[in-house]
């Protein structure tokens, strides 16, 4: 009874959009209440990642049911109802309206349809879609430094140089000094070391996005790039930010725009 043995994953199996019931695995869901039983939705970016507890890789942008907490350690997004008495909404249950909402002073109502901006976002540290448009308690990952020269750096992790060392969409937040506070982790910088981090979410701000350069005047949008001059940029609120020479580094940062 108290011997261990090795098993395997069961395969991601693409049965299609629109069912219902789907088992562990299989998808293409769009919720939970699409999964059966107690399993929940994993919402894929792009193709060619993981799902917990399955082998294989996602398909362009895919989502399949899993089984929460077992393999990610973490709870699913449970609803206990709205408007309920301050502090009443332990991690991952919503719906809160804000971070008083939550219980204790480590986690915080994480707004899905307003700060990330789809209703439909994923809640941090928290398994499963949960709700559309509900907004749910959750906990900061903690900063983790795994040393500089790495590629796809998690959340929280580092030490990263640029936005490519970071997985999937994160960015590299650069780091000035120690005691620093990096956005959507808990606890501070040591010296100058520089953590991967979710944009927008956490800050408001767009992420750095690269478009092309030398295209035609007024083609930037705000953090887009690489333009040459203000008249680059749309309309007349936005500003050719010149990192290379009045900013005085190459990597440093554009202003009220995420990542490197």
């Amino acid at each position: 009874p108290s011997e261990d043995y090795c098993y395997s994953l069961p395969p991601l199996t693409n049965t299609g959009n629109g069912g219902s019931n789907y088992e562990e695995c299989h998808g293409d869901c769009d919720g939970d209440d699409d999964c059966i039983g107690s399993l929940v939705c994993f919402q894929s970016d792009a193709g060619g990642g993981k799902v917990p507890g399955c082998s294989g890789t996602t398909i362009d942008a895919t989502d399949y049911c899993f089984m929460p907490t077992v393999h990610t350690g973490n709870l699913a997004l449970t609803f206990i109802g709205d408007e309920l008495a301050t502090g009443s909404y332990s991690e991952c249950e919503g719906d809160c309206d804000n971070d008083a909402d939550c219980l204790g002073d480590d986690l915080f109502c994480f707004q899905r349809s307003s700060v990330a901006g789809t209703s439909n976002s994923q809640v941090p540290n928290c398994d499963g879609t949960g709700i559309p448009s509900e907004d749910y308690c959750y906990s900061l990952p903690p900063l983790t430094n795994t040393g500089n020269g790495g590629s796809n750096y998690e959340e929280c992790h580092g030490d990263c140089d640029g936005d490519d060392d970071c997985i999937g969409s994160l960015v590299c937040f650069q780091s000035d000094a120690g005691g620093g506070k990096v956005p959507g982790c808990s606890g501070t910088t040591i010296d100058a070391t520089d953590y991967c981090f979710m944009p927008t979410v956490h800050t408001g701000n767009l992420a750095l996005t690269f478009i092309g350069d030398e295209l035609a005047t007024g083609s930037y949008s705000e953090c887009e790039g690489d333009c040459d001059n203000d008249a680059d940029c749309l309309g007349d609120d936005l500003f050719c930010f010149q990192r290379s020479s009045p900013a005085g580094t190459s990597n440093s940062q554009v202003p009220n725009c995420d990542g490197t």
